[in-house]
């Protein structure tokens, strides 16, 4: 296991923390908690927001989100991921594999979802030094999740040192810990 070669700055937490309640969070509520009207709108401005409805055809967002919904359910993260994206080809609302879309599409669903995008994979093959393919999920998390087990004390410390848990508890949340682990790899890999 590859040391991180770049501490992870406090703004970071900050940044994630941000990003979560003033974006993400009420997009989520929005999708799992609002009406079929908002539920949809919700979906579709979080598709827009994770920068991934290139991948798809016209107006798919009510079918992606059908599906996901279904897929959400599985039991295994990277099947599900992978099982997803070849779902959505299969449906024709996208003409190739998404995993990149669809770990993104699942983390609504489940937040321990690990996200993967071409700035992270960039990011984390470098802390791991190993290169990663853009269509080997399994390989993305197993790294992700070495250089996160690095990460996650200095994260913990950082939340520590700075009080962070007083401005939400969302930083005792272990999910949290890695959307700011993720904004750490996005940040690293741009």
């Amino acid at each position: 296991m590859t040391e991180n070669k770049e501490q992870i700055q406090p703004i970071v937490l900050i940044q994630a923390y941000f990003f979560w309640e003033d974006t993400e969070k009420p997009l989520v509520e929005g999708i799992l908690h609002g009406d079929a009207d908002t539920a949809a709108e919700s979906f579709h401005k979080y598709l827009n927001y994770m920068k991934i409805t290139r991948n798809f055809k016209g107006q798919s967002a009510q079918e992606i989100f059908t599906l996901a919904k279904t897929f959400a359910q599985k039991a295994s993260e990277e099947t599900s991921v992978n099982a997803l994206a070849e779902a959505l080809r299969h449906e024709k609302l996208t003409d190739k594999v998404v995993l990149v879309a669809a770990s993104k599409i699942l983390w609504v669903f489940d937040h321990t979802a690990i996200i993967m995008d071409t700035q992270t994979r960039k990011a984390l093959g470098t802390l791991s030094e190993k290169r990663i393919k853009d269509k080997d999920y399994a390989t993305y998390c197993k790294l992700w999740k070495e250089q996160y087990a690095i990460a996650k004390p200095q994260i913990q410390a950082l939340a520590k040192q700075y009080d962070l848990q007083k401005l939400s508890a969302v930083f005792n949340e272990e999910w949290f810990l890695m959307r700011v682990f993720d904004t750490y790899l996005w940040k690293l890999g741009k």
